[in-house]
């Protein structure tokens, strides 16, 4: 979350790409320019890149699996890291495609607001990996498509130039996971992680 409101800082006081918000004499532009990505590819192979070092991350913050019980917390913070992510993808990707459907009549399915709804279900399930049932993590990751796309959404509105998404990605995923620890973490999960429940 710090990295994204950093983002969010660096964006404000850097200001848009030229042709973003305005064309080249300046003039307010009724639709913000979009920047197509110069290699869809290329950008899955980082967001896969990202995914896989995540697994270094969320099981590695165990520390040492010196027990079966923390072998236990190191599995089940793998399945729940996937878990999110996948929900994170699979619902930024239908809800925008559903938005879309429903303004222009034509699904189309956009594969950047896929690639960081994977990032954000990854951003918001890091706090309470070990904490919180998988179920949980799935509707972690499932909301947090959602406000990554509201996130997205709201920095075109207020015309704040973020090339890769990372304030809704970071930002955004990282409020929402926070919060989503403390909703969804329960007793037992905090006694195995070595939390005091008192």
């Amino acid at each position: 979350m710090t990295g994204g409101v950093c983002a969010l800082v660096a964006g404000i006081i850097l200001g848009p790409r030229r042709g973003r918000f305005h064309d080249l004499d300046g003039n307010p532009l009724e639709v913000p320019n979009d920047f197509p990505p110069h290699s869809v590819a290329l950008a899955f192979l980082g967001t896969f890149c990202l995914w896989f070092g995540w697994y270094g991350f969320n099981p590695g913050s165990t520390l040492k699996i010196s027990s079966e019980g923390m072998g236990n917390v190191a599995a089940l913070v793998a399945v729940n890291t996937t878990l999110s992510a996948c929900a994170g993808a699979v619902s930024a990707l239908f809800t925008s495609t559903f938005f879309d459907w429903k303004k222009t009549g034509i699904a189309t399915y956009d594969l950047a607001y896929t690639m960081n709804g994977c990032l954000t279900g990854l951003v918001a399930i890091t706090s309470g990996c070990a904490t919180v049932e998988p179920w949980a993590a799935v509707m972690i990751g499932v909301i947090g498509g959602w406000f990554y796309l509201l996130g997205s959404k709201a920095l075109v509105y207020f015309r704040i130039d973020d090339a890769v998404d990372a304030v809704p990605v970071h930002c955004v995923g990282g409020a929402w996971g926070v919060i989503a620890t403390g909703l969804f973490s329960n007793e037992a999960r905090l006694r195995d992680a070595g939390f005091s429940t008192e």
